[in-house]
């Protein structure tokens, strides 16, 4: 009977190992027959399935999406590892090319058919010896290897893909770069400072056609270098390859492993913390919808212009009348003409002030009323992290954008409607309003504003507060965390368990010592007699009751009688007593009162004996 579980894993293997070799193009290149490449991909996955883990995997099978869900995630990953190894390669290549660039050698291209792209000399050399040294410097071993390290670093039905993939490429491909311009720096400096010679020569001597002089010793030159350079061209080409391993671990820790199936379960089910909730909020994430503010500045505006529209109304006719006033003046000085520019800034910003910051104060107060007072700077932080287009496709097929969209939908919808319905039962006003007289105008304009905003308004303070109810529903949501979070977190807050419990023992192990320490000081210890020590202590002549300094049960109880007896300590077997004092009196502590009696019969045996 066939092994769903191996099969499924065995698929999953051979849709990595395919994507690595096909985005790579370096063990398989595009010549190579595809039956060829089928075999070796399928005898790869073969000796490598039996090594990976298949934890997991029968989730994979009871459900198709989640299956193709699984396979989308291997063929990235594999994918994502291969192009760093291209990478690698390409670094190689792209310092020959900076070669071939400076050496003239750059219009003499041929067709690789290895890579199905044209190449120049130098390139095509430094491609076909990166190759070579991947086979005798047993390149290709640690190729393979770090295949296998990527089963183990990232499980099957586990995404590669995470937040922080950019950063982690822009850094392997600077290091990349790095190697490929320090291939092709000495001989692109050597051959600089041979122009800058050729250039002084040109001018020195001009009879001299340094044009055609310049070509065949620059080939000369780089011939050579190319020849002189090829020990340490080996060992940069080598230290490329070995770093091949490194590239990938930066990866792993760049990539925080999500879980697509999880047989522990990983499902935000628990609510969220205190602390979740205040971390969050120091970062600017709360819970707010952007119509509560966007409403409440379009009432204020509108209670504006109902409030204050006779004096805006004024305001302007003043600025009118003077601007037609200032006309009539013959004569324009410095003195008239500021005069007359201030009124008009003056009147202006009165206005412009008033609107704005009331305005402002009430959206102000919008935000605060829903989110209270924030004082943090993270949201204006550059983050990588926002410029990543796999998030911003997530945002754009997001349960949030369809539910925005809907609201958006909604809201167009009812303005729409009260605007239809506005004008059509107010068309009769809006028709006659060119036969009022002039001074009647604005404030006719005014008040048909104020009713048509103050309708929108009515509306959008329903659908926002729905909104806002969805928002915060969305942020409770949004803030859950998984069982293994809410253990992380308590770990991080009151510390390991494990680390805890040391703590305490190390601690008990301490006093412990200490009370020990008190035995042979003691006054008398009362036994159970096996079971039960309890080490008394009593000052003759002091004013203070007997005090307990050791006490203990089984063999801590056996190690006090021990001490005592090797310390000269009376010891007095009273089986009720010794009980009663273990359980009810603390070390340092004085004996309660209804065991005065019975203290003081075994003291005074034991003072009398003394």
């Amino acid at each position: 009977m066939i092994n769903m579980i191996y099969l499924v894993g065995f698929i999953l293997v051979m849709l990595r190992i395919s994507a690595f070799f096909v985005s790579s193009q370096i063990l398989l290149p595009k010549p190579t027959p595809n039956i060829v490449k089928v075999i070796f991909i399928v005898s790869i996955s073969y000796v490598i399935t039996p090594l990976v883990s298949l934890d997991g995997i029968e989730g994979v099978i009871e459900n198709n999406m989640t299956f193709i869900i699984v396979c989308i995630n291997e063929v990235l990953t594999g994918l994502i590892f291969g192009f760093v190894t291209y990478m690698c390669f390409e670094a190689i290549k792209f310092g020959g090319a900076l070669i071939d660039f400076q050496a003239g050698l750059s219009m003499m291209s041929m067709f690789d058919p290895t890579t199905g792209s044209n190449a120049a000399l130098v390139e095509k050399i430094y491609s076909y010896l990166a190759l070579t040294i991947v086979f005798v410097f047993d390149g290709h071993h640690i190729v393979l290897k770090a295949i296998i390290n990527t089963f183990n670093t990232i499980p099957l039905g586990k995404n590669v893909v995470s937040q922080d993939s950019i950063s982690s490429f822009m850094k392997v491909f600077v290091n990349f770069f790095e190697i490929g311009f320090r291939i092709a720096l000495p001989i692109i400096l050597v051959l600089l400072l041979t122009e800058i010679v050729l250039g002084i020569v040109s001018r020195t001597v001009p009879q001299l056609n340094v044009m055609i002089l310049g070509m065949p010793v620059k080939l000369l030159i780089t011939l050579a270098l190319l020849i002189g350079m090829f020990p340490v061209t080996l060992k940069l080409i080598q230290y490329a390859f070995e770093q091949l391993p490194g590239a990938f671990r930066n990866l792993y820790k760049a990539f925080p492993i999500i879980f697509i199936f999880s047989s522990s379960g990983g499902e935000k089910t628990e609510e969220a913390t205190g602390k979740k909730l205040q971390d969050a909020r120091k970062k600017g994430q709360v819970a707010k919808s952007r119509d509560i503010s966007l409403t409440f500045t379009l009432l204020a505006a509108t209670l504006m212009f109902l409030v204050f529209g006779d004096f805006l109304i004024e305001q302007l006719k003043i600025i009118m009348i003077n601007g037609f006033n200032s006309t009539t003046i013959t004569e324009l000085s410095e003195a008239s003409l500021s005069s007359i520019v201030l009124s008009y800034i003056g009147k202006g910003l009165l206005i412009v002030i008033l609107f704005a910051a009331i305005i402002m104060i009430v959206g102000v107060a919008a935000n605060i009323a829903q989110t209270g007072f924030i004082r943090t700077s993270e949201p204006l932080k550059f983050d990588f992290k926002k410029m990543n287009p796999i998030n911003g496709f997530k945002n754009i097929f997001s349960m949030r954008s369809v539910v925005s969209l809907f609201k958006n939908i909604l809201l167009i919808s009812v303005i729409g409607f009260i605007a239809v319905k506005f004008y059509t039962s107010t068309l009769d006003d809006v028709m006659r309003i060119s036969l009022l007289s002039i001074d009647k105008i604005p404030s006719k304009m005014i008040s048909i504003g104020v009713k048509l905003f103050s309708l929108i308004g009515l509306a959008m303070v329903v659908i926002s507060l729905g909104d806002f109810v969805y928002q915060k529903w969305k942020y409770k949501k949004d803030m859950r965390m998984t069982k293994q979070e809410v253990k992380e977190e308590y770990k991080q807050m009151e510390g390991n368990p494990e680390v805890k419990a040391k703590r305490r023992e190390k601690m008990r192990e301490l006093s412990r010592r200490r009370m020990m320490a008190e035995v042979p000081n003691a006054t008398v210890v009362i036994t159970n007699p096996t079971h039960i020590s309890v080490a008394l202590k009593y000052e003759e002549g002091g004013e203070n009751a007997p005090k307990v300094v050791a006490k203990g049960a089984d063999n801590l109880a056996l190690k006090i009688k021990e001490i005592a007896i090797d310390n000269k300590v009376p010891v007095v077997e009273n089986k009720p007593l010794a009980r009663m004092i273990y359980s009810q009196v603390e070390l340092e502590s004085e004996i309660p009162v209804e065991m005065y009696a019975a203290v003081a019969e075994i003291l005074a045996v034991v003072i009398n004996e003394k």
